[in-house]
């Protein structure tokens, strides 16, 4: 099964990026984008980024909750680092 999405996201008719299933491998889908599609894609999330504290971000639009689950990743990631 193919599908084919647009700059936003959403299937089009004009589209940048196909979706692939591939219900076999070790992920169900694959995406296949132009590198050049990919690059304008993340440059453009990156200037969308109107927070200046990734932490308290999550925590005033996703509530406490999320935060403490990102906390303890961040944590647990951390570690390691601090153990070397």
């Amino acid at each position: 099964m193919r599908h084919l999405f647009g700059p936003n996201g959403k299937p089009e008719t004009e589209s940048y990026a196909e979706a692939i299933e591939t219900p076999a491998a070790d992920y169900r889908f694959r995406v296949r984008v132009a590198k050049t599609d990919w690059v304008g894609y993340i440059a453009d999330c990156a200037c969308a980024i109107d927070y200046d504290n990734f932490k308290s971000a999550v925590a005033a639009r996703q509530g406490p909750a999320r935060a403490s689950v990102y906390g303890e990743v961040w944590a647990s990631l951390r570690r390691p680092h601090r153990q070397s």
